[in-house]
């Protein structure tokens, strides 16, 4: 993918479930996840360009949101998550969102924005190094910012403890009580955006299959199918609007009633609502 089309994932729920999400790749939309009762959340993340959206996890009982890659302990990018909700989460050794040492890339980065914890902890709080191995030389160190934490318009940066910006900055950079776990330090900042890291584009036109055409005197009744991965402004039959029967998750069953075609052919076609107009249309012989 790219910027403009990243993999997206939407309205996703899992429940008893081991490990919930691995998303191993570049250019990620997750758009929607809710999950109870699980072991891992998000597991062993690219974080390349990762974008994740109204999350809720409940239940979660060891690693809600995993660091870069586990324990190769590497971030590859930068990610975002807004509206993130831990509920009855009960953290052992790791807390609720871990933090990679490195990326093979400067000045990568984490961000979240309204995050809330209910009824959640762990033995090292919100935010912390993970556990298990750990990268032993950090090339390009990773920080995470948290927008609009303690207070709304506030911003805090947590950085691991080796990183030299502890000492360069002196007090700055302190421990946060049930906020930072003991191997990173959190201080205020300013002037720093949420960064908007995907602009999806729906330029791909939906696709069209028609199912069956019954013959009915000089009338033939034409039911099919259209798949499209953003919202169908249109099906029409041979030149006819088709009605909608149902729709869910892009795909859109239609049914229509035309008169019987001189040609002998049936042809259905769509567009969306992007303006994407199909380039096979479906034709089917009839009789």
């Amino acid at each position: 993918g790219d910027v403009n089309h990243p993999f997206i994932a939407r309205n996703l729920k899992v429940w008893e479930a081991h490990y919930v999400l691995r998303p191993q790749l570049q250019y990620f939309l997750m758009d929607g996840l809710t999950v109870h009762e699980a072991v891992y959340g998000v597991y062993h993340p690219d974080y390349d360009a990762h974008v994740y959206r109204n999350v809720r996890m409940s239940k979660v009982n060891s690693e809600p949101i995993n660091r870069g890659l586990d324990d190769t302990d590497e971030q590859r990018g930068t990610f975002t998550y807004e509206n993130v909700t831990f509920e009855d989460c009960r953290g052992g050794r790791d807390p609720l969102i871990q933090m990679a040492l490195s990326s093979p890339r400067a000045g990568q980065a984490g961000h979240f924005k309204n995050v809330v914890v209910r009824n959640s902890r762990s033995a090292n709080n919100v935010v912390d190094l993970g556990g298990g191995p750990r990268n032993k030389t950090p090339e390009h160190p990773v920080v995470y910012y948290f927008h609009d934490y303690p207070a709304a318009g506030q911003t805090t940066k947590v950085v691991h403890a080796a990183d030299p910006a502890v000492s360069q900055a002196g007090a700055e950079f302190q421990p946060v009580k049930d906020f930072t776990g003991k191997s990173v330090r959190a201080a205020k900042v300013k002037s720093v955006g949420f960064p908007t890291l995907l602009t999806p584009v729906d330029d791909v036109p939906p696709a069209t299959m028609i199912r069956s055409v019954t013959r009915t005197g000089d009338k033939l009744r034409v039911t099919g199918v259209t798949h499209d991965n953003g919202d169908l402004a249109q099906v029409t039959v041979n030149g006819q609007p088709a009605s909608v029967v149902s729709t869910s998750a892009g795909i859109t069953d239609w049914q229509v009633e035309i008169a019987a075609p001189a040609d002998g052919k049936v042809t259905a076609t769509s567009k969306d609502a992007t303006g994407n107009l199909e380039q096979m249309p479906h034709v089917v012989p009839v009789r």
